[in-house]
């Protein structure tokens, strides 16, 4: 009987936890009008991200280039809202209260699913461009890719900034483990990817190795 009991309960608990999520064949992510060179580079890094996953069409538009079809398209805006006319309008439409340095916060951003749209279905929206970096690194945790599907969660509603002003760690492979545990040097793209996942979960400070300069244009991501 107390297996019985234990059993339903599991069947029930995963049941009632188990997020909704919606289909999606292709991806596009929409810059707004007037959209900076960083802004492009987090759309970018999405689309670059999401290709890593298997077979899935992924592309970044302007205003005005996104298709008409809708039907299997998971259409994301995506940018600061001073900058996209498109974005300002689903916050002003949703009544979604203003980034601002109080709520979220410095670095903060909103990720949303946008209710009953036919036109999009996801805003992301930085306070500022490290925000939105991190608010596309939460998309990216959130999305699954099956065979040449993308399953979205149609709940989201994440709006969030870091808790402390500086997140950093050391960067680099050590001499222990290359010249001892001769394990394979990292290339110039193995140290990017790897770079990259830190930023998107929240890095803002690295800490690398003698004779790299601060100012190196390999490590300022955007």
């Amino acid at each position: 009987m107390r297996r019985s009991v234990f059993a339903a309960f599991v069947l029930w608990f995963c049941s009632a936890t188990t997020t909704p999520a919606a289909e999606f064949r292709r991806l596009t992510v929409e810059l707004g009008d007037q959209a900076t060179a960083l802004e492009g580079n987090v759309a970018a890094v999405i689309v670059e991200r999401i290709a890593t996953l298997g077979n899935f069409s992924a592309e970044v538009v302007r205003p005005g280039q996104a298709s008409t079809e809708t039907a299997g398209v998971a259409h994301i805006l995506l940018g600061l809202p001073e900058n996209h006319a498109r974005l300002r309008a689903q916050f002003n439409e949703q009544r979604l209260a203003p980034l601002t340095d109080l709520s979220p916060g410095p670095e903060g951003f909103l990720l949303k699913t946008i209710p009953g749209a036919s036109d999009s279905a996801v805003i992301i929206a930085g306070r500022d461009a490290r925000g939105l970096l991190y608010g596309a690194g939460e998309f990216l945790r959130q999305v699954t890719l099956r065979g040449n599907a993308l399953e979205l969660p149609d709940n989201l509603n994440v709006r969030s900034a870091p808790a402390l002003e500086v997140r950093g760690t050391q960067f680099g492979q050590s001499g222990v483990a290359l010249n001892r545990a001769k394990v394979r040097p990292w290339t110039q793209a193995d140290r990017r990817s790897a770079l990259l996942d830190m930023a998107l979960a929240g890095l803002n400070t690295a800490e690398v190795g003698a004779g790299v300069r601060a100012d190196d244009s390999f490590y300022r991501l955007m």
